[in-house]
């Protein structure tokens, strides 16, 4: 923070450019308003909180309207509360200015709620950059997998594929157990071929009842655990090991515990197959 007043410090950026000064405050002002400070202006802008030094500092770089602009580790440091508000307001501030924002995190929440675009590096190496929607569903890799929270991630064999692309594909055994086995569209993969087999925790569907089409067959709570707005279960299903996530306070979320007896479905569309090799 620079000495001085918050309107001050968010006007120092267009001194520069030669902004007069009626423009300079109204502009000052429109960001301070956006990321909700407008109340601190007159404040000294040394004795503002973490929080509010960090939404000064975000008003401060919108307010020269750059065509880009890199934010790194935007929400270090806040706590919940203030880290979803600033969330919400930077998400507003990059609709309504059009700004192209890069966003270096962490955080894979950070970059879910506010990114359309997603960069993954690893080792320092770009390994996926696609639509975030493509890199949650079809990463790149085990190692993309595991970093956007891709859990169930289990070694098959493709057994058979149709002309649609309709696809089979026979899991592992576990202990001797007999084999799961899903099905997959899309997946370029021939029969024969050694596979990773991946699925999110929130496309595995558990209900009480034998009714959904795709259902793979019966399975075993192993645990569950809730933060009060969420559930992670471990199912046991063909002695395999699938995590699943439900609304806390909803449905099988409220009344599901271990060693219930649940059936299992997830959708061919789900389904997510990469070439592994067998070694």
């Amino acid at each position: 923070l620079l000495a001085g007043g918050v309107a001050w410090n968010a006007e120092v950026p267009l001194w520069g450019r030669g902004i007069a000064r009626r423009e300079r405050r109204a502009r000052a002002g429109t960001a301070l308003a956006r990321f909700g400070i407008s109340g601190l202006a007159e404040r000294d802008a040394t004795t503002l909180s973490g929080g509010e030094a960090r939404r000064l500092a975000l008003a401060r770089a919108f307010v020269v309207a750059p065509d880009v602009l890199l934010l790194d580790e935007p929400f270090d440091d806040l706590d919940a509360a203030g880290r979803e508000a600033l969330v919400q307001d930077l998400a507003g501030a990059i609709r309504e200015t059009d700004v192209a924002v890069a966003i270096v995190t962490h955080d894979l929440r950070q970059a879910l709620l506010l990114a359309d675009r997603i960069a993954v590096l690893c080792g320092g190496a770009l390994a996926q950059w696609d639509t975030r929607d493509a890199v949650l569903r079809r990463p790149a890799s085990a190692e993309v997998a595991a970093l956007v929270g891709m859990s169930n991630w289990l070694p098959g064999r493709v057994r058979s594929r149709d002309a649609a692309g309709l696809a089979a594909i026979e899991l592992a055994p576990a202990r001797n157990c007999r084999a799961g086995r899903f099905l997959c569209r899309a997946t370029p993969c021939a029969p024969g071929t050694e596979v990773w087999v991946g699925i999110r925790p929130e496309h595995v569907k558990i209900d009480v009842e034998h009714s959904d089409p795709n259902t793979l067959g019966p399975a075993t709570v192993e645990t569950r655990v809730s933060d009060g707005a969420l559930v992670v279960a471990w199912i046991d299903w063909s002695a395999l090991r699938l995590r699943t996530h439900l609304l806390a306070g909803r449905g099988l979320g409220q009344t599901l515990k271990a060693g219930d007896g649940v059936f299992i479905a997830v959708r061919p569309e789900d389904v997510h197959v990469l070439p592994r090799d067998p070694a």
